[in-house]
């Protein structure tokens, strides 16, 4: 049984005939034609009514079927519906926002798996001579207090930063304190700071160049500056004397 066009006039929902009539003809006042509009915005069945009427005016005076009309019956989507489309499309940006971060663990999780395997503490008393004065005016290069680096060897990390700073203030281009300082930084997970004083060791020292090396490219690792832990290992595999030769080149082969 075919639908009757005619029915939508009668229900209390839609807009009767005289309404579309007076829209189509622009013959109701602004109040009534701001209210068609917005019934058209929600009424899919109004709205392929009035667009068939617009394309030939003499419908108006006619009965036909949906289907004689070429009216596809559209309806609102119900709010149900509406939901489930914006929970699916809620589900599918979690996933997308889930797959990005997945992928962003993953590289921070080698990052730390690299550094963590190739990382192993320097103690102090391997490359200085913990065994001097702790008087500041005896200090040099090989000759730091020995209470720094039973703090150090502790890992108590912060108090011996704090007393490498002070003895800083009498001897601020002392390798051996900017290369400790730098090694606290860096176990205490400050990389930006470590990586600045490494630089530093490097470009401005030459007792502790190879150690600041190796260290500086762990940082970059650790900070996912690849390229520039590359160009260090690099270097480091360039110099005949080093020490870490061999790791570097490993740890160059696994961020190639």
């Amino acid at each position: 049984m075919k639908k009757n066009t005619s029915s939508i006039f009668n229900d209390s929902d839609c807009l009767s005939k005289d309404e579309m009539e007076r829209y189509i003809l622009q013959k109701g006042d602004k109040a009534s034609q701001r209210r068609v509009e917005h019934h058209l915005n929600s009424c899919e069945l109004c709205s392929g009514a009035i667009e068939a009427y617009q394309l030939d005016p003499t419908l108006l005076n006619k009965k036909f079927s949906i289907e004689e009309m070429g009216i596809r019956e559209r309806k609102v989507i119900p709010l149900v519906s509406a939901k489930w489309f914006l929970t699916i499309a809620a589900s599918l940006g979690l996933i997308l926002v889930s797959l990005y971060c997945i992928h962003e663990y993953k590289k921070l999780t080698q990052n730390d798996k690299l550094f963590s395997q190739y990382h192993q503490v320097l103690a102090m008393d391997e490359g200085t001579n913990t065994r001097g004065s702790n008087s500041i005016s005896e200090l040099t290069l090989d000759n730091l207090p020995i209470d720094i680096a039973e703090d150090y060897n502790q890992s108590k990390y912060e108090n011996a930063l704090q007393k490498l700073d002070n003895l800083a203030n009498s001897k601020p281009r002392a390798e051996e304190l900017i290369f400790w300082r730098g090694m606290c930084y860096l176990e205490l997970e400050n990389y930006p700071k470590a990586i600045s004083y490494f630089e530093d060791a490097r470009i401005n020292g030459k007792i502790y160049f190879d150690d600041a090396s190796w260290f500086l490219a762990l940082s970059y690792v650790k900070t996912k500056d690849f390229d520039s832990a590359k160009q260090i290992l690099n270097d480091i595999q360039a110099s005949p004397s080093s020490l870490y030769k061999q790791k570097a080149s490993d740890l160059f082969d696994q961020l190639n």
